[in-house]
């Protein structure tokens, strides 16, 4: 009788040993999956930054090409405006000659 309930004592103690074992085995698949999601979680925020900053830098990019545009155009008009004044100076200077040589009437 002695050795059946040392041996049931023997079982209910791997019982409970095979238990904690399991307990222990799903707190730690518990933990993993939470690393995992935190995980999950952190890559889909560093994504939305990343495109956030793309987009921030096309803004810029875009933004500086414009001013760069404006500044293009006023150098073309500065120059557009040279070329009508020298071209204005010279039709003066070529009707001059003209009224000069022509005879008088």
């Amino acid at each position: 009788q002695a050795q059946q309930m040392a041996q049931a004592q023997q079982m209910a103690q791997a019982q409970q040993m095979a238990q904690a074992a399991a307990l222990d085995a799903q707190r730690e698949t518990a933990e993993a999956a939470l690393r995992t999601a935190e995980a999950e979680a952190a890559a889909e925020v560093a994504k939305q930054a990343a495109e956030v900053a793309l987009e921030r830098q096309r803004s810029t990019n875009a933004f500086k090409e414009a001013e760069r545009a404006a500044e293009n155009g006023k150098e073309w008009e500065s120059n557009a405006e040279r070329e009508i004044a020298r071209l204005q100076a010279q039709i003066a200077s070529l009707q001059a000659q003209k009224t000069r040589s022509s005879p008088p009437s």
